[in-house]
């Protein structure tokens, strides 16, 4: 596999004839070899592809020779120009031909490969995922189920999720965070892992979905109260040092997207009913299943809120685009289910591994975890038979 170049326009004067000098712009790339750095001109119809003459080279299979155009001379956008595997900005496709801003810190995937504009001054910390227990003995407030965190730090290895923690660490170690994907697709376990693998770790880590709470409540929840001279910490304060989890923020209502807009510009807020200013320490992770920006467009999401959400934005792609995980992935929830179960250890033969990469995965990882479950808690042979694997649309919780 070839190295990444640096792009044929990565010096100010590389482009001459242009009528003025172009400042080099960089970009976060990964194609499989881990993120990188590559500078390029601020310069219109940058060239993205596998082709040796692209301007930026992803040497990958699912990468077509010409996949993508950039345009960085002033609002930087990115063209899909009608690759197989499409490209998508944080879970969003993109239609083929058409330009689409791209923000800095906004994860562009094409195929398994991964590119990102970055902000000025590059985070050079990385994060190593190593197959351990991923608590290290340390209290914690989360609501992911303990078998996906598990199985979430061990699978992280080589895998689509640790190559993206890598990227999203390089962008900004802790810069707040917005995740978009499907259902199930693993959100919230990769919300727990950059806080458990990053700086934040011996730190509160509190998911708090959304949706689940009336809009009093939910209020009251992150932002605390003072009634009768008693304080009652919210989230927010409570989680000072770590990572508040916001799960399907776009159900937040509208006076509460106000108050978190406001408490995001000032640093601070104030609880229900009190008068006094509490600093807002929290790294913020919001999560979503839908794009934002429509939501934005329909009035019932404020602008300024996502933009202060979505310093770095990341799409967590399904299930049945990691195909060549799936092996691994449904190894390491066999082995979270039965740890710690009067259950015999069961690996997948083969037949079953063929018929769990023919799935589509609606339910993306906790379908297959339901599928797993089922298989391991009712089979008594050492290995799991395809037979066994009740295939069904599994029922998901609101949101992961």
């Amino acid at each position: 596999m070839s190295h990444l170049p640096q792009a044929s326009a990565a010096t100010p004067d590389a482009r001459e004839g242009t009528g003025h000098r172009l400042a080099p712009v960089r970009l976060l790339v990964d194609d499989g070899l881990g993120a990188r750095e590559v500078c390029v001109s601020a310069a219109p119809g940058l060239t993205v592809g596998r082709d040796p003459t692209c301007d930026v080279r992803l040497d990958r299979r699912e990468v077509s020779r010409v996949h993508a155009r950039l345009d960085l001379t002033h609002d930087a956008t990115i063209t899909d120009l009608g690759g197989v595997h499409g490209t998508s900005i944080a879970g969003e496709h993109l239609a083929p031909g058409e330009p689409v801003p791209l923000a800095t810190g906004a994860v562009v995937a094409m195929g398994a490969a991964l590119l990102a504009l970055a902000p000025q001054v590059t985070v050079v910390s990385r994060v190593i995922v190593r197959p351990s227990s991923p608590t290290g003995g340390r209290k914690r407030t989360s609501s992911v189920p303990p078998p996906l965190e598990q199985a979430a730090s061990h699978f992280a290895v080589g895998g689509v999720f640790a190559r993206l923690l890598d990227l999203v660490v390089r962008l900004g170690a802790d810069a707040n965070l917005l995740l978009c994907g499907e259902l199930g697709a693993g959100k919230g376990a990769f919300a727990t892992l950059l806080h458990l693998r990053g700086g934040r770790r011996e730190g509160p880590l509190c998911h708090v979905h959304c949706a689940a709470l009336e809009p009093h409540a939910l209020e009251r929840t992150l932002f605390g109260s003072e009634t009768d001279g008693r304080t009652t910490p919210g989230v927010l304060e409570a989680a000072r040092g770590g990572t508040v989890v916001l799960e399907s923020v776009g159900e937040l209502p509208m006076l509460v997207q106000e108050r978190l807009a406001e408490a995001l510009r000032d640093g601070s807020f104030t609880r229900m009913g009190g008068a006094s200013r509490v600093a807002l320490e929290p790294r913020i992770v919001a999560t979503t299943t839908h794009p934002l920006r429509h939501a934005v467009a329909y009035g019932t999401f404020r602008a300024d809120l996502l933009e202060r959400l979505g310093a770095v934005s990341v799409g967590i792609p399904p299930l049945r685009e990691r195909g060549d995980e799936i092996e691994a992935i449904a190894a390491a929830l066999l082995l979270a289910t039965t740890e710690g179960m009067p259950l015999p250890a069961r690996e997948l033969s083969p037949d079953a591994v063929a018929a769990l990469r023919a799935q589509p995965w609606v339910g993306n990882l906790r379908e297959l975890r339901a599928v797993l479950e089922h298989a391991a808690l009712l089979g008594r042979r050492r290995m799991v038979r395809s037979h066994e694997l009740l295939f069904a649309r599994a029922s998901h919780d609101p949101d992961d």
